[in-house]
């Protein structure tokens, strides 16, 4: 008796079955996962950005005016505003991003659909700007919003980022010392 080579059409059937059961599982979830990669990439985006200023305070680095003293990042929740910059303070005295006089490092957008939604501090409500500047050499971080008022000058500052719909959010948490951590 000869032995048939290949599939018969009961498990061709089943097998089509289970990926197709599988493929609409993935492609239900797939909006929501979109807004969670967003979210998270978001938030990662910002943290590294407050890296980056640190980093950049430590080291020494030289323009044609000299050493530039404080780098910093500014933010904004106003209106469809999704970008983030990586500035070199200027005038220091002011603590706060100036645009046209301050030296633009880096700009960041953030895509997706994700967006800063509030800043959260312990002792002032939420403004609409926010500076978190840090000075050079050590790594002191200063938080202010746009007319250089600083906020709590002792604990963390948490800036979240939310999804398009808000379902999915972030914290961005910022510490005098320096520290950034991201948690839900």
């Amino acid at each position: 008796m000869k032995r048939k080579k290949g599939f018969s059409l009961v498990e061709l059937v089943v097998s089509i079955s289970v990926i197709m059961f599988i493929s609409t599982i993935i492609f239900i979830n797939f909006p929501k996962f979109k807004q969670v990669t967003a979210v998270d990439n978001a938030a990662r985006e910002l943290a590294l950005a407050f890296r980056d200023a640190q980093s950049r305070a430590v080291a020494v680095s030289i323009n044609a005016g000299g050493p530039r003293n404080n780098y910093g990042v500014y933010t904004t929740r106003v209106g469809a505003n999704k970008q983030v910059i990586i500035f070199s303070d200027i005038a220091p005295e002011n603590k706060r991003y100036d645009a046209g006089v301050d030296i633009v490092i880096k700009t960041i957008t953030l895509f997706g659909g994700a967006r800063v939604e509030s800043y959260a501090d312990a002792a002032v409500g939420n403004p609409n700007v926010l500076n978190v500047i840090y000075y050079r050499p050590d790594p002191t971080t200063e938080v202010s919003d746009g007319s250089g008022i600083l906020y709590n000058q002792y604990g963390p500052f948490t800036i979240n980022v939310l999804s398009q719909d808000s379902a999915e959010r972030r914290k961005v948490i910022i510490w005098r010392t320096g520290q950034v951590s991201i948690t839900q």
